[in-house]
């Protein structure tokens, strides 16, 4: 039996998802899962705690995971968020996959039915995830890099566009979230508030 899933990053397009999913708009998902770094801003904290309670109460499951809180962890001891160096370059950043892609997929693995970390490995395919990237940003659409997971883009398959996505919350009436980023990432634009 496959395993849909969306991986939740608590914005707008993966928050879109789990809206229309919810509201039989795109097919049911089986889960809808989040990564916490631990060091979000507090709308974002906000929006998460909005929908996952909206998203219950319409009989979805969400689940959230954690690696740690990467303002004490990836800061100081491994150093995975994307500092800059004094001539202005930036040092490879891993702190995405550390903090959300490997916590997410070692929860799905056991939602299957596998461990989290050791073989064997679910069949080919046995886990479809969502990943909420817009048609105006297509080119961040990626593959799967192991067998068991098989990424879909259902903004992408309908071409939906970030502002469409806005569209829809509003106008069922739901708050529009902040777009998600730790507070430290240096890549963030705006000014950090928490």
């Amino acid at each position: 039996m496959k395993i849909r899933a969306l991986s939740w990053g608590c914005g707008v397009q993966s928050t879109t998802l789990a809206v229309m999913s919810a509201l039989a708009d795109l097919d049911p998902l089986d889960v809808v899962i989040t990564a916490d770094t631990g060091w979000e801003r507090a709308a974002t904290y906000e929006a998460r705690e909005f929908y996952t309670a909206w998203l219950q109460e319409r009989g979805v499951h969400v689940e959230v995971v954690s690696a740690g809180n990467i303002k004490q962890l990836g800061a100081v001891e491994h150093i995975h968020m994307p500092f800059f160096t004094s001539n202005g370059g930036p040092l490879q950043r891993q702190c995405t996959k550390e903090f959300k892609i490997i916590p997410i997929k070692r929860r799905l693995r056991e939602i299957a039915g596998y461990d989290a970390t050791k073989p064997p490995h679910p069949p080919a395919g046995a886990i479809e995830l969502w990943l909420g990237i817009s048609w105006d940003e297509w080119e961040r659409m990626n593959q799967s890099r192991v067998r068991f997971m098989v990424h879909r883009h259902p903004l992408i398959e309908n071409k939906t566009t970030r502002n469409a996505c806005i569209d829809y919350l509003e106008a069922h009436d739901l708050p529009v979230p902040v777009k998600s980023a730790c507070i430290g990432c240096p890549s963030r634009r705006a000014p950090s508030d928490g």
